[in-house]
């Protein structure tokens, strides 16, 4: 009897695992491909290429994966938008939520939109990969000497363009089916054992 009671006690549970990893969701950036370098740089506010000199650590606490990292660029050219310098763009945190990850002393092409938000969806690229970017968009304008854009703040406000869709739902399994991987062997287990078996 006590093993019957076992063997549906476990299989409640299971039960109730199944039904919570199938409701429970969680966000991640779901990409589709990036346009030509013309079509980027015709729905981008700003466009330029330059090298990363900074890039802003972790809140201290209380924050999520949407919330904005700064990253500060040394300008070499401008295509469209502000020509400034050194130019401040925010990401977000976490590529699960579209950010994209800026590595300090990497050179990169930048397409920003609404001036000064990157994400991980947008065509953005090291410069060592963006060839057909610089060979479509030509040498692009020098940035204006000693200049400086204003530090972004945070924009929760802002909503992603199209391209980028966030939040995308997708099953939480990863966590909550790690539930079933310690519960079905002890069901398993369980039914073995019953009387008569």
């Amino acid at each position: 009897m006590l093993r019957v009671a076992t063997l549906l006690a476990l299989t409640v549970l299971l039960v109730a695992a199944a039904i919570h990893a199938s409701t429970d969701q969680t966000h991640a950036c779901s990409c589709v491909p990036p346009p030509s370098p013309q079509e980027a740089l015709a729905k981008s506010e700003a466009v330029f290429a330059g090298k990363v000199v900074a890039v802003s650590g972790l809140p201290p606490s209380g924050y999520n994966s949407t919330d904005p990292r700064v990253v500060a660029f040394k300008v070499s050219a401008v295509w469209k938008g502000p020509s400034y310098e050194t130019m401040f763009i925010t990401t977000p945190l976490s590529g699960a939520s579209c950010g994209f990850d800026f590595i300090e002393g990497k050179s990169y092409i930048v397409y920003a939109w609404n001036g000064v938000d990157v994400l991980l969806c947008s065509r953005t690229k090291l410069s060592d990969n963006a060839r057909d970017d610089f060979a479509t968009l030509g040498e692009g304008s020098s940035p204006e000497p000693g200049s400086s854009s204003p530090v972004p703040k945070s924009r929760p406000d802002l909503v992603p363009p199209s391209g980028c869709e966030l939040p995308f739902g997708y099953v939480r399994g990863h966590i909550d089916l790690s539930a079933f991987g310690l519960i079905a062997p002890l069901a398993w287990l369980a039914w073995r054992r019953r009387p008569g078996k």
